[in-house]
């Protein structure tokens, strides 16, 4: 049986599966990532209520602070509609993040801070994501209007997620937060040159790309991401219409004043541009400053020492010298993922891999390469770890050197002795831990009695450290002396962002953005205070390293197609002194005061005290969030919606029609607990079934009964992570008990009209991780084995699947070989969902047992960065081609079937919003066909990875 799709049927399908596609990318989230016994308490206020684990009241208190200001002040420009937030602090990560997300309506923030300074500048992590996260509540709140409000009454908050996310863009939400954390404090990223580097390295290569490839993205270009797109389209917004036109815009854009392109119909009213238009004059305005400000700026003289790429985008991070006056580096790319690169005498090598991790940076001492990698959990999401992976030039070795720890910026001393790192605690407290390198047990602790967060180490000699401290909204380098554990600041408190450092012959090289601009600068650990500047560049330069000798500067400079490494001579003099500016009070940022928001409000903050609970009951905070209709093809339904603030117990509710079954109905409830080791399930429910079975050779029968069911499944999901490899294991048991009845057409076969079935399912994989052009892993397993049954009974059905994943001959490619059975006997009366991959041009195969094996080759063809009237937007065309063969058996008689042929498929954007890939199939049958039957298919089909 061949099955073709008609064009009007795939439409129909891709605005399905874009709608669900919606659904799933919004309130999709692991259930019950929290670890075991964690304490945790409740703090309510009017604008905020926090559940946050025991130890970390102040943080919560000054958050609560925080946003009840932001609540009652600082609402002008994005509207005056509140709604009460759910938040939850997890500080048992080391991965810095922070979201709001919609059913239900719930913030989490990540309270480990960044290493890297670049990201957020000077503000204090939490407080930064305070005032950012309860930006986009506020943006939420305000998009309850028209249509999107009759949605939201139809369908709860998914309906509400999805109509507002269709309506305004993902650059209004970020660049919106983005000029209210600059407006609301003395820095923020608007005052960062970091921030802007990406488009001053494309105006310095006089490249201008068009609003679909900035709004969209590509996989070949280097683009800013949607923070800076928004920043610098809604910037001149205000400039040209005045500060409180965002709220203007987001309300009439939300209410889908105008079916299609709502948002840039409210912008073309408000401001007189649409979406395009202001981005063309918003960059067109930005442009001229930039331009302006390099012409007046003297530049230094760089000599290179990579190439730069004419195709792929490459990085080089953190070079540092070794003894031989060689170079290593962090390398990716956007074909490779991060490895130590050594360069010698013009030649490159690559020495070892880095596996996943959130920090780039590296450090080298007595010629021994430090880096932290990830780790966590194998059950718990949220509990995750920075371990100290070592690398030893001399033997060509790696070692993991900690083991679930929480350490960052590693530094291995000059002789080679001792690793100094810096340690966060769960409650946030920062300390240097000084460990031996032989064991890597601690040797001492350094306090740090104002609880500075630190970032990047780097040793002046055996007995001291440099570090770069943050407090209070400010930044400073520090000397610590490690007999007296005294911290000292050697560079001005200020708000420029710092970030990279170096110590040599008494001289600490770092880079900043004092002068609007990041260079390189240099102090004196005997002169504290002077600052000298040494470099001067057009687009930004960062993280150095100098010479055994002192004599050569080596630093990574920032292009249109990512960082390559420079080397400069160091002369006499080493740099101009310069006069410290704070970022508020330079020129170049007053477009980014924004005083109408308020101005700085961190620093005026009253800590209210906001009384607390414990918070330790399994269904306290339920929210029912979601009521929504399911247009599915197969299975139209409605189902309700609720879960608890930790996200750790969900409810659903609903029922539909299955078409496959001649439109029987159906009702089911389901709870799913997730806060125990065991994740676990609770399902109960009725059905009205159809199904075919065979009785007699040749002959199929169907019977129409109904079927009411209960039952439960538990499982243990785990997931761990070792190097570039992230492997997961599920193992799940359930039992469901299914009392059949009301039977029409052949009843006498069903031996027993009450089902005990029992369920057991396996799913195992460990692959290694992509590069962002990679079509897929290059090498790595995937498996599953499910068994169903019915004890006492003959029906059951096995099933096995396993899929390796090897490189191709591209980069970018990879091979995969699938094999797959499954046996069900077809005498067997009840019959169990059948969802198994037959090969492709097939469907609809009947058989007691069929297997197979799939052969597959996917590589990319073409980069088109090109769209259509914001309809769809084409990144990437990929072919795969393939050969399918498989032997089925129908009682003693086997038939195979084998087709081969090619998929072309399309990865793109549509509405500027969903990634969605689609493409189209050519199948050729070179076994199975029946006579009469034609022995080619060609399909449409969405497409997912392989």
């Amino acid at each position: 049986m061949i099955k073709k799709v008609s064009a009007f049927r795939m439409f129909l399908m891709a605005v399905q599966l874009m709608f669900f596609g919606c659904l799933h990318e919004l309130h999709s989230q692991n259930l019950g990532p929290h670890p075991n016994g964690q304490g945790w308490k409740v703090m309510n206020s009017p604008a905020i209520r926090i559940i946050y684990p025991d130890g970390m009241e102040p943080q919560a208190q000054r958050i609560s602070s925080i946003v009840n200001y932001i609540r009652d002040n600082c609402n002008r420009s994005v509207g005056s509609k509140q709604i009460k937030l759910d938040m939850v602090l997890q500080n048992r990560t080391t991965i810095p993040n922070g979201y709001v997300g919609m059913s239900p309506l719930r913030s989490e923030l990540y309270c480990t801070p960044p290493q890297s300074n670049l990201l957020v500048g000077s503000i204090d992590w939490l407080d930064i994501l305070a005032v950012h996260e309860f930006r986009h509540v506020q943006q939420t709140a305000n998009t309850r209007n028209g249509l999107t409000k009759w949605i939201s009454w139809l369908a709860g908050q998914t309906g509400w997620s999805l109509f507002s996310v269709m309506s305004v863009p993902n650059w209004y939400m970020e660049g919106d937060a983005v000029i209210t954390e600059t407006a609301l404090s003395e820095s923020g990223r608007g005052r960062a040159p970091f921030f802007m580097r990406e488009y001053r390295a494309l105006s310095h290569a006089n490249i201008t790309y068009d609003y679909q490839k900035m709004r969209n993205g590509s996989y070949k270009s280097l683009l800013p991401d949607h923070y800076r797109l928004g920043y610098i389209m809604l910037s001149h917004a205000r400039k040209v219409k005045g500060n409180d036109i965002t709220a203007k815009v987001l309300k009439e854009g939300s209410a889908y004043k105008g079916i299609f392109y709502p948002f840039s119909k409210a912008m073309k009213r408000n401001t007189g541009y649409s979406t395009t238009k202001l981005y063309e004059a918003a960059l067109a305005e930005q442009k001229k400053k930039w331009d302006e400000q390099v012409k007046n700026t003297p530049k230094s003289k760089h000599n290179p020492l990579t190439r730069l790429p004419s195709v792929t985008v490459t990085d080089y991070r953190f070079p540092r010298y070794t003894k031989d006056g060689s170079i290593v580096a962090n390398r990716s790319s956007y074909k490779k993922t991060n490895h130590i690169t050594s360069i010698k005498n013009g030649q490159i090598c690559k020495l070892s891999n880095i596996g996943y991790s959130f920090d780039e940076y590296i450090s080298i001492g007595n010629d021994v390469v430090a880096w932290t990698e990830a780790s966590r959990d194998k059950r718990r999401e949220h509990l995750n770890y920075s371990d100290i992976i070592l690398y030893d030039l001399a033997t060509d070795k790696k070692r993991r050197f900690t083991k679930h720890t929480r350490y960052f910026s590693p530094a291995v001393s000059d002789n080679g002795d001792v690793l100094a790192a810096i340690h966060i605690s769960y409650d946030q407290k920062n300390t240097i831990h000084l460990l031996s390198f032989n064991d890597g047990k601690m040797i001492r602790e350094i306090e740090n009695p104002e609880n500075y967060f630190l970032s990047r180490l780097a040793w002046a000699g055996n007995n001291r450290l440099v570090s770069i401290a943050k407090h209070n909204g400010k930044m400073a380098l520090v000397l610590i002396d490690l007999s007296s554990q005294k911290i000292q600041a050697i560079t001005p408190w200020s708000a420029h962002t710092l970030e990279g450092l170096a110590c040599k012959n008494e001289q600490v090289y770092f880079g900043a953005s004092y002068s609007g601009i990041d260079n390189i600068f240099r102090c004196s650990l005997k002169e504290s205070g002077k600052i000298f500047q040494i470099t001067s560049a057009a687009v930004g330069v960062y993280e150095p390293d100098v010479s055994a000798d002192g004599k050569q500067l080596v630093f990574s400079t920032f292009t249109h197609m990512g960082q390559q490494l420079e080397t400069m001579d160091l002369g006499d003099e080493q740099g101009l002194e310069i006069k410290l500016t704070e970022p508020s009070e330079m020129s170049y940022f007053d477009d980014a005061k924004f005083p109408e928001e308020g101005g700085n409000i961190l620093n005026k903050i009253a800590i209210n005290k906001y009384e607390s609970k414990p918070y330790n009951k399994l269904f306290r905070g339920m929210r029912l969030h979601s009521w929504s209709i399911s247009p599915s093809f197969t299975t139209p339904s409605v189902k309700i919606s609720a879960n608890n603030i930790l996200n750790d117990v969900s409810l659903t509710a609903g029922g539909g029609i299955n078409r496959n079954e001649n439109n029987r109905t159906y009702y089911e409830l389901d709870m799913q607990v997730g806060r125990y080791f065991l994740e676990s399930s609770i399902q109960a429910g009725m059905r009205g079934r159809q199904s075919q079975f065979r009785t007699a050779p040749g002959q199929i029968d169907t019977a129409r009964f109904t079927e009411i069911f209960a039952g439960f499944r538990t499982g243990i999901p785990l997931a761990w992570i070792s190097g570039n490899f992230a492997t997961r294991l599920r193992v799940d048991i359930g039992y469901t008990y299914r009392s059949l009845g009301n039977f029409t057409g052949e009843p006498g076969l069903y031996q027993n009209r009450n089902l005990n079935t029992l369920a057991y399912d396996i799913r195992f994989s460990t692959l290694r991780r992509t590069a962002s052009q990679n079509l897929g892993s290059r090498l790595g397993i995937s498996a599953r084995f499910e068994f169903l049954h019915a004890p006492g009974t003959f029906n059951e059905r096995v099933m096995a699947e396993n899929k390796a994943y090897l490189p191709g001959p591209g980069k970018n490619d990879f091979i995969m070989i699938r094999t797959a059975m499954q046996s069900e006997p077809l005498r067997n009366a009840y019959q169990f969902t059948d969802a198994f991959e037959y090969p492709r041009g097939f469907a609809g195969i009947l058989n007691d047992r069929f297997s197979m094996i799939s052969v597959n080759y996917s590589l990319p063809l073409f980069y088109p960065d090109k769209g259509v009237s914001g309809i769809t937007y084409f990144k990437r065309i990929r072919a795969n081609l393939f050969y399918d063969t498989g032997t089925a058996m129908l009682g003693s008689v086997s038939r195979n079937y084998t087709s081969a042929g090619f998929e072309c498929i399309f990865d793109n954007v549509h509405l500027n919003i969903l990634p969605l890939s689609f493409g189209f199939r050519q199948a050729f049958m070179l076994q199975g066909v029946n006579n009469g039957d034609s022995n080619k298919s060609f399909t449409f089909f969405m497409a997912t990875e392989l």
